[in-house]
């Protein structure tokens, strides 16, 4: 019996115990509730004033700092790095621009002077002798050595050349060599006389200009070996003399014309500027000309375009300033043939030449030459200059 009442005992305590906790847990979800109903304005109070003393401490020391002067001057002296640095940038990033162009302008100049620059075009061997008795100069022309055809690769067997003997100043009168073929080198072994008092041998110079024979045009000079001659030192016997490029102030004028030439090689337009011509010669039958210009251009052994300007009646200075453009590749470049004749429309519709100037390639003379490279050299500034008008093919 004592056990039993002892195990009813702890059965009594342990509900007693449970209804307690639960009378307990019930008492704190009705009272919670109502705290928290009675704490929330406070705390949003508290919350609104945290807020607004943050704002206030926040706006004095942004007031603060602004009002500061050396915040100021701390502002500025950043602003100044940034604008140093930007302009820096700017000036590599143009430095590096232009470097590239100077390098891209030089690379294409070397390539195309590669293929168009040329020295001396051969030497021409002669011996001089003088006949006091009869006041006669004599020439024997015995060879030509190592002679360069312009900038072409002229074969050896199509070549035909021979040398014209001038006493400058006088170009009307020549004397001329046979025709030697299938040779840079060609031999003459030619005597000539030229008859020349020694008190005018100061005013004289000897004229040998080698040519080149064609078939079906008319023969083309090569180049010009000039020696002086003089009285007092007259240099008899042997004498070895280099052919330099053609000069046309030696030949018989023809009239004058002014050219500009430019070449963009980012575009790869090549502006061919055909301005004026001047002192044109018009024939011994004919009272005037109508002249216009006619332009061929090659590029290597193919014919790329031919071009005709406006035609100007009646006048021997016409005036043109007609601009011609043609898209040639840089590496084309060294390779142009541009051939610019003046020509006369007759009454029956034939164009007749009164002269010509030649580009490129094979240019016919020095000053040509030296425009075209020119323009290479300063690539999309406009190179302008007169040149003597010469023949370039059969009337």
């Amino acid at each position: 019996m004592p056990d039993a009442d002892v195990a009813h005992r702890a059965k009594n305590s342990t509900k007693e115990n449970t209804l307690t906790t639960i009378s307990y847990s019930l008492y704190k979800s009705q009272e919670e509730p109502a705290l928290r109903t009675e704490t929330t304005p406070d705390m949003m109070e508290n919350s609104t004033s945290d807020s607004t003393e943050a704002a206030k401490a926040s706006k004095d020391f942004i007031g603060t700092i602004t009002t500061a002067p050396w915040v100021w001057v701390l502002v500025g002296i950043l602003g100044l790095l940034l604008l140093i640095i930007t302009l820096a940038i700017v000036y590599l990033v143009i430095r590096i621009l232009r470097l590239r162009k100077v390098r891209a302008k030089q690379g294409l100049f070397d390539e195309i002077a590669s293929k168009t620059k040329r020295n001396k075009l051969g030497e021409v061997d002669i011996i001089l002798d003088y006949d006091y008795a009869q006041a006669k100069l004599g020439v024997e022309i015995l060879q030509v050595r190592d002679l360069k055809i312009g900038r072409k690769n002229v074969e050896e067997k199509d070549l035909e050349v021979y040398c014209r003997l001038y006493l400058l100043p006088n170009t009307t009168k020549y004397q001329e060599t046979m025709i030697k073929t299938k040779t840079f080198s060609p031999i003459f072994n030619e005597h000539f006389n030229l008859r020349c008092v020694i008190d005018d041998l100061d005013k004289r110079e000897i004229l040998i200009r080698v040519y080149r024979h064609f078939k079906f045009v008319r023969d083309a000079p090569i180049g010009d070996a000039v020696m002086s001659l003089s009285k007092t030192d007259l240099q008899l016997g042997f004498s070895s003399i280099p052919i330099l490029s053609h000069n046309p102030d030696l030949d018989e004028p023809l009239g004058e014309i002014s050219v500009t030439l430019r070449y963009n090689a980012s575009t790869q337009k090549l502006a061919v500027t055909i301005i004026e011509c001047r002192n044109l010669k018009a024939p011994d039958w004919a009272g005037s000309i109508n002249p216009y210009c006619k332009l061929t251009l090659k590029v290597g052994d193919k014919q790329f375009r031919k071009d005709k300007s406006q035609q100007i009646k009646k006048t021997l200075n016409p005036y043109f300033n007609e601009v011609f453009s043609y898209k040639i590749a840089p590496n084309k470049l060294g390779l142009v043939d541009l051939l610019i004749q003046i020509k006369d429309k007759d009454i029956f519709g034939s164009g007749r030449e009164l002269g010509a100037v030649r580009f490129g390639v094979e240019p016919d003379s020095e000053k040509a030459e030296r425009q075209w490279e020119k323009m290479i050299e300063n690539l999309r500034k406009p190179q302008t200059e007169w040149h003597h008008l010469m023949p370039s093919q059969k009337q």
